[in-house]
């Protein structure tokens, strides 16, 4: 089934280290990372649906980082007036930094590698 309504996204998250402040965001270390993320929709004038997370991260080395994230979704079924828990979601993060990111190409294309 296909619908077409309009609806805006915000993420309203924070990270934060397992570890001292001395050893904190450095290689071999974890961190910990919650959000919450309504959209509202706007042909509702609702937040349909609404996304809770949180997950547990280990930075690998200083281009590698893997994270563990469960989101509880929570949707207003048809005929509800309120949100109720609907669905559970597991996701597996690996990140993987470049040498120069994109940014850094366009506005130091000049200099030499």
């Amino acid at each position: 089934d296909w619908n077409n309504y309009s609806r805006i996204r915000s993420r309203f998250g924070v990270e934060f280290p397992l570890t001292s402040r001395a050893r904190a965001w450095q290689p071999k270390t974890w961190y910990a990372l919650a959000d919450v993320e309504p959209y509202y929709r706007f042909d509702q004038g609702t937040v349909d649906p609404l996304r809770v997370r949180g997950g547990i991260a280990y930075i690998a080395s200083d281009r590698v980082r893997v994270e563990f994230i469960y989101h509880a979704q929570f949707t207003r079924p048809a005929g509800s007036r309120g949100l109720e828990y609907t669905d559970n979601i597991f996701r597996l993060n690996i990140k993987l930094a470049l040498g120069k990111g994109l940014l850094q190409r366009v506005f130091n294309s000049g200099d030499a590698d």
